[in-house]
This record gives structure tokens, sequence and C-alpha cells, in this order.
């Protein structure tokens, strides 16, 4: 459930980093490490966690790659508003 949470917040971290003129590669760049830093966190958490232990290696692999496709999805959704308002 914190991954699901952690990609929408990565999403609008690079819309809200968009209004704010950042460049596209330092914001989203900046807004996909938030999913791997969430699972990091979790794992340090939730050390007992038989499931979690096993698999958050792996996890935080693949949330890099979800972390910057949601990014992505957040940043192009704030210029294609922006251009299709302007």
């Amino acid at each position: 459930m914190e991954i699901v949470a952690a990609l929408l917040l990565a999403c609008a971290l690079a819309a809200y980093l968009r209004l704010r003129r950042w460049p596209a590669l330092r914001a989203i760049a900046l807004a996909s490490l938030l999913s791997p830093a969430a699972v990091t966190f979790s794992a340090y958490v939730f050390p007992a966690d038989p499931e979690f232990r096993i698999w958050w290696h792996i996890t935080v692999v693949t949330s890099v790659f979800f972390g910057f496709c949601a990014a992505a999805a957040g940043y192009v959704l704030v210029v294609l508003v922006q251009r299709h308002g302007a």
C-alpha cells in the first residue's frame, strides 16, 4: 500500500515542480526517488516481517523504475494541460 502512495506522491511532486518551472530532468529525477525511499524506510520500520525482508531489495530496484514512470507521467500531464490552456 505504501508503494502506491509513494508513486502517487512522486506523480504529484513532479507536477508541482513543473508548475514551479523546474527543468524536466531534475524534477523527474528528484520525484522518482520517493518510491525507493519509502520502501527503504518501510524495511527499517518493519524489519520483522519475513515476506518484506525477502523482497525489499528487489522492490527498491523496481520502484526506481516505476517511480520514474509515475514522475514522468505527472510532469507530462502538467505540460499537456498548460499547453492546452494556453
